[in-house]
């Protein structure tokens, strides 16, 4: 029958209607004897006559019924009245866990406190051999005080008590079109009509806490084929690329849920819970005393003076439970941490360690490991510093004190906050050395109003050579006064604004003179080109003079160099220099930027929504959209910093490109000068491009320079760390020991499942990308390479001297190149001595695939390995660097006799073909039949991925003959692309 409020079920009144799903209606109702309010869940009208729809109703009453715990919805009494059967249950006050991620990400300390109720109520109901098989957002409730009530066990079976698993449901289980199930949270053996467990219920779960931190599920698609897709073949996307500040080790949970196989996620879900709870253990002990702890007075140098600023109220909690952690587990979990690159929480984790172990030795030595001292100088004195991790820009700013201030700070990239009543706060994060030692030598403070609005003020120092710039690219060093430069990129709303105040009839803001193709035209001949696609004046992003709607703050695109010039000229500003770009930047390369800013995307985003901070206070310097800037090249104009659409690689390179261009990634920031700066900094700029002459070197000296990288054979000892599966492939990773300092370095291995051993293997060297990044977990520019273990041979990736896990900081200069080319050189041939051990891989066929920096050293390791037996360089060739003899390309380059392919873009600005790639082709000693220059559509990366995996797949073949793959294929997953 039709409930409304009023009508009577059994005992009840019905009093509102709470909601309706596809297994049930939803009333809230009162119990009229006891005065109880319940909820109140009946079959729909439409479906009650059905008997297999009642019996899956019965069933969830029965199931739910069976179980008692504080996270699972109590069923109160299961009846029927005048042919309406109906379910009593417990009335949950609150939101489901979809009303809550409808607003956003949740904070990871409530996200984990929820993770851990949920996993306990799923413990408890396969304790008692019942699998949920419907957990999804819309069946979590949460209270007011965030207690979690577990809702429908309407698609819940019981566990044969034999032991065996259940069949789960299937997409052939329908009725009218509907699946039995919820696609995204369905497990891959759910979706395959394959048996289930309780650890279907765990892959629902790891979907669940994925989106609870990184707002959406990590399998999604326009369709239900395509959601089915990503959950059966493609590999969980990294939540921390999503989510940088996710703990480390709550990512390996979430993973371990989501593994395709069901017998790889955890045993039990108690185990599951137990893991939970000790992230946040974790989190709550790395959090306590970090302010205190981080204060170091300029006359102590030990750890204790640190420990006796947290004063009497360290002393009086309770020590025992912190004590045992630090005595058994800390020294691990430090070094766990410190191997995963997470360098601030082991610093964190070290201090907090060292309360209950003070003056101990091993982690002293682990703290000096990862910290350096640090003065913190302000003009005027006397203001407040405060800081948090770069990765948790959300977080609290915790207080360290007063200026002047000494320390020790791990390194690591902290965001700092320094401020004092009548002037402007300072907020930025300096991790380079000339941006630390702003702080160190005194940072300037504005009073309140006395800079433009709008901008941030980047301190004058001395602006160092550029290396980290793309290595053709070598810039003179320059000293740069003190400037403003906008804090976030122009946005439409503020383009509009130039635009209204005639911004295309007022020549006076337009830079002169305005020249095409060499020759200078009339000014109204040139503004009539910058028009929207509808005929108005405006960027070709716009319609009819305006931009979308609801774009207000996003960063306007689509502009011509000339039309940034002259909105900031309307704005009282100027175009910045390269110079002033990069020197407001103030983070090397092995910047954390990158993981918060909107590159590698596909689409812009309103301004200052990613919180990739500069060392000033800047945002968006790297992606959304690239920012042109004053200074020429030739009749191009450069742009810098990347676009969301761009690898991340882009965003400290050198790009020109025609100024008359006006894509949607085109966009600009302005600077303000209080001072005129040099005529020199406005001047073109033509990067210095001379490649080094080649002088032949003899044979006796070039054994000097080989004898360099020679190493003693010690054992290998490897160790297998672990295995995971992925489509088309299985990851082995193993340790071995280094050829220098008794260092420890991983090797990736990604094994094709449909070829039989022995494998033909290739060494895989990333570009200068990888070095941004903090865990080999996710890969830069996969895509570069990731065809290959699809294609039948091994990829192998060693974890080189300073990558990832083995970040360490150095110095790009000469002899810092020097010292970690011949390091990288004996980790390549460290790594051929392990596969030499291994009976499933062919010795004789071991290949070297290098990538932008690894392409132009490829020649120095090939040089000095001669067991590699195939060469391939993409986007690779000669660079102007001032290179030390010892690894100089021009000395090893003619004593490769490696057959090598190269792969260039034919517009690849980065290495021009006359002044890099065709010298170095020259220069390679192997004979001109062993030799191929492949030169593909494209830049710097080729475009055409097509194009480049038949290069490479076919000079493997020719030098190593086709792989046969096995009769019977596992799971291979999908093909190339």
């Amino acid at each position: 029958m039709p409930l409304t409020p009023g009508s009577r079920l059994g005992p009840y009144e019905i009093l509102q209607p709470i909601g309706a799903g596809g297994m049930g209606e939803v009333h809230r109702a009162r119990h009229l004897k006891l005065g109880r309010d319940v909820a109140i869940k009946v079959l729909p009208t439409e479906l009650a006559a059905d008997r297999s729809r009642l019996a899956w109703f019965e069933r969830e009453a029965r199931t739910a019924s069976a179980l008692n715990h504080p996270n699972i919805v109590t069923i109160h009494d299961v009846a029927e009245h005048e042919g309406t059967t109906y379910i009593a249950m417990e009335l949950v006050e609150g939101r489901t866990l979809r009303e809550l991620i409808a607003r956003g990400p949740l904070p990871i300390d409530r996200a984990l406190g929820l993770a851990g109720q949920i996993a306990d109520g799923l413990a408890k109901a396969h304790a008692a051999g019942i699998v949920h098989r419907d957990i999804k957002p819309a069946n979590v409730m949460v209270t007011v005080d965030d207690l979690v009530k577990i809702l429908d066990f309407g698609l819940a079976k019981p566990l044969p008590t034999d032991g065996r698993e259940v069949a789960g449901p299937t997409l052939t289980e329908t009725r009218e079109g509907v699946i039995v199930g919820t696609p995204h949270y369905m497990s891959p053996e759910q979706l395959s009509g394959d048996p289930v467990d309780h650890r279907s219920d765990q892959f629902a779960f790891g979907v669940l806490l994925y989106e609870m931190l990184g707002g959406k599920p990590p399998f999604d698609g326009p369709s239900m084929q395509a959601i089915i897709s990503a959950i059966l073949v493609k590999p969980t996307p990294p939540l921390r690329q999503l989510r940088a500040e996710v703990p480390a080790d709550l990512e390996q949970i979430i993973g371990r849920c989501l593994e395709k196989e069901a017998d790889r996620r955890f045993p039990s879900t108690a185990e599951l819970g137990a893991e939970l709870r000790r992230c946040a253990d974790r989190r709550t002990r790395a959090g306590r005393g970090l302010v205190a702890t981080l204060r170091r007075p300029a006359v102590a140098g030990t750890l204790a003076a640190l420990v006796l600023a947290l004063g009497l109220a360290g002393w009086l909690r309770s020590r025992g439970t912190e004590r045992r952690w630090a005595e058994n587990d800390a020294l691990e979990e430090i070094t766990a941490l410190i191997e995963r690159g997470d360098l601030y929480d082991a610093y964190r984790t070290a201090l907090e360690a060292e309360k209950y172990r003070p003056g101990d030795p091993e982690i002293q030595k682990m703290v000096a490991r990862i910290t350096l001292p640090l003065a913190v100088n302000t003009d005027p004195p006397g203001a407040e510093v405060s800081v948090k991790g770069y990765a948790t820009p959300d977080a609290e700013w915790e207080r360290l004190g007063v200026t002047p201030l000494t320390l020790r700070i791990p390194y690591a990239m902290m965001r700092w906050r320094i401020t004092k009543a009548g002037y402007e706060p300072f907020e930025g994060a300096p991790s380079s050395g000339p941006a630390l030692m702003d702080l160190a030598s005194g940072l300037l403070l504005d009073s309140v109003d006395a800079r433009p609005r709008g901008t941030v003020r980047v301190p004058a120092g001395l602006l160092e050579e550029l290396p980290e710039a793309p290595l053709p690219d070598q810039l003179p060093a320059m000293m740069i006064d003190a400037f403003f430069l906008d804090q976030y990129e122009v946005t439409n709303r503020q383009f509009r604004e130039f635009v209204a105040a005639g911004g295309y009839r007022r020549q006076e803001w337009w830079p002169s003179p305005i020249v095409r193709e060499g020759r200078e035209i009339p000014w109204q001949e040139a503004i009539d080109r910058f028009r929207d696609p509808a005929g108005e004046y405006g960027p070709s992003t716009w319609e009819l003079g305006g931009y979308p709607v609801g774009e207000d703050d996003h960063p306007v695109g689509g502009i011509s160099w000339y039309e940034a010039a002259a909105y900031c000229a309307f704005a009282g500003k100027s175009l910045p220099t390269v110079y002033h770009w990069f020197r407001a930047i103030g983070q090397d390369q092995l910047s954390d930027i990158l993981v918060h800013s909107n590159m590698d995307s596909d689409r812009k985003a309103p301004v200052g929504r990613f919180k990739g901070l500069s060392a000033y206070g800047s945002y968006d310097m790297a992606g959304n959209v690239k920012e042109w800037v004053w200074n020429a090249t030739g009749s191009d104009r450069y742009i810098l910093g990347g676009a969301w659409n761009e690898p991340t690689y882009l965003f400290k390179h050198l790009i020109a490109q025609d100024p008359w261009g006006r894509e949607a990634t085109y966009g600009v920031r302005c600077a303000s000068y209080p001072s005129p700066p040099g005529e020199e900094l406005f001047a073109p700029v033509t990067p210095r491009q001379e490649i080094t002459p080649l002088t032949p070197i003899s044979d006796e000296a070039f054994g000097v320079l080989r004898g360099m990288y020679a190493y003693d054979a010690l054992p290998l000892e490897p160790f297998a760390e672990r295995e995971e599966d992925f489509p088309g492939y299985l990851r082995e990773i193993v340790s071995i020991n280094a050829a220098y300092g008794r260092e420890r370095m991983a090797v990736h291995l990604l094994i094709p499942r449909d070829v039989a051993p022995p494998y033909q293997s290739v060494i895989w060297y990333p570009g200068d990308d990888a070095f941004l990044l903090p865990s080999s977990d996710s890969y830069s520019s996969a895509y570069l390479f990731d065809f290959l273990p699809r294609g039948g041979r091994v990829l192998v990736y060693p974890v080189y001297k300073g990558l990832y896990e083995r970040a360490e900081p150095w110095v790009r200069s000469p002899s810092g190149m020097r010292d970690m080319i011949i390091r990288w050189s004996q980790d390549v041939s460290r790594t051929i001595d392990y596969l030499e051990t291994r009976p499933d891989f062919d010795a004789t066929k071991i290949g070297y695939y290098g990538f932008s920096a690894g392409a132009s050293y490829g020649p120095v390791f090939t040089a000095v390995e001669p067991r590699i037996g195939a060469s391939i360089l993409l986007g690779g060739g000669l660079v102007p660097f001032q290179w030390r003899p010892e690894v100089n390309p021009v000395h090893f380059a003619p004593r490769s006799r490696t057959p090598t392919l190269m792969i260039n873009g034919v517009d690849d600005f980065l290495m021009p073909y006359e002044l890099s790639q065709a010298p170095l082709l020259a220069m390679l000693g192997a004979p001109a039949d062993m030799k191929r220059h492949a030169r593909l559509t494209g830049g710097h990366i080729p475009t055409n991925r097509l194009e480049l995996i038949r290069e490479v797949l076919d000079w493997l073949d020719l030098q190593f003959g086709p792989v046969e793959r096995a009769a019977t294929v596992a799971s291979a997953g999908p093909e190339p692309q």
